[in-house]
């Protein structure tokens, strides 16, 4: 019988999700799919424990590994930050509402318009219709590196084929990190390179942070020989003429997110991934996120 270890590494993508269950499994729009329980993970609130009790009381809601990435129960997490969740079932809708939206708008509106729309320093002079201003931001970028602004109209997928490159340097630096261990030199460079101080959302610090230390966690989990041996067929795949293999593009109300992922095509196989965010402010998006994934899977042994 053979054994297989899994390692996650990379930064965490705390997506939502949810424990209301409605109909038939036969639903067409329900997929069936292979994740696993990550019962060690804690969540907290402003430094108070999250509560991921059933409402039953009968076990925890832990979070699930799904594809490198974590999800998390919406219910627990959205409660301890002060909303109200409920399920409509004429609509199969889960409706969260905030603490602030409940509280009114009028206590709402100041803190979101200097939140989205932060004036720069110093003055920004451009026409009625704000067209110097987008035909400025699109400059906002050293020469050999993508953009980090751009005017709010154009097509995610220019966005995208923009960010190939960027996206192949990174994953390679990426997997560099893992297979040597080294969270400096590269990976450091690589991050201040492509969210630069002043010109993206947030700080590249930040980022350098967040990523530095997901690969930090698999120190000491897997062997450097394994991990090593894991990476040489992604290696392969992000080095040949199809990358990316899974990747996806796509226009949020509030920005657009650039997804590309190299996998050794096995489900159980390593899979890694970078994603670039934009946050749309007035006519531009800005480069507001940078974050790896990864699911490292350890070469199968012989049981005895």
């Amino acid at each position: 019988m053979n054994k297989r270890n899994m390692v996650i590494t990379g930064g965490l993508a705390l997506t939502l999700t949810l424990g209301f269950v409605s109909g038939a499994y036969a639903d067409d729009a329900i997929k069936k799919i292979s994740a696993h329980l990550n019962q060690k993970m804690k969540l907290e609130v402003d430094g108070a424990p999250v509560d991921l009790s059933d409402p039953d009381g009968k076990e925890e809601l832990a979070p699930i590994v799904y594809q490198g990435r974590s999800y998390v129960p919406a219910k627990p997490l959205a409660e301890a930050l002060g909303a109200k969740v409920r399920w409509e079932e004429a609509t199969e809708t889960v409706v969260i509402t905030s603490a602030a939206k409940e509280a009114g708008p009028a206590e709402l509106d100041e803190p979101e318009a200097s939140e989205v729309k932060a004036p720069k320093k110093g003055p920004s002079p451009q026409s009625d219709n704000g067209a110097d201003e987008v035909e400025k931001t699109t400059e906002e970028k050293s020469a050999g590196e993508p953009p980090v602004t751009y005017p709010a109209d154009t097509a995610p997928s220019k966005i995208f084929d923009e960010y190939k490159t960027a996206a192949r340097e990174g994953l390679d630096t990426y997997i560099y990190a893992l297979r040597t261990m080294n969270t400096d030199e590269k990976l450091r460079e690589y991050v201040y390179k492509v969210y630069p101080e002043g010109k993206a959302a947030g700080s590249p610090a930040d980022v350098y942070r967040r990523v530095s230390s997901g690969l930090e966690l698999t120190r000491g989990r897997m062997p450097l020989k394994e991990v090593k041996e894991s990476t040489e067929e992604v290696l392969a795949v992000l080095n040949s003429r199809d990358f990316p293999d899974r990747t996806s593009g796509y226009d949020a109300t509030e920005g657009v997110t650039l997804h590309y992922q190299v996998h050794t095509g096995d489900e159980a196989g390593t899979l890694v991934s970078v994603e670039f965010k934009f946050v749309k402010s007035g006519q531009t998006y800005k480069l507001s996120d940078l974050a790896f994934f990864g699911t490292l899977a350890a070469p199968a042994e012989e049981a005895e």
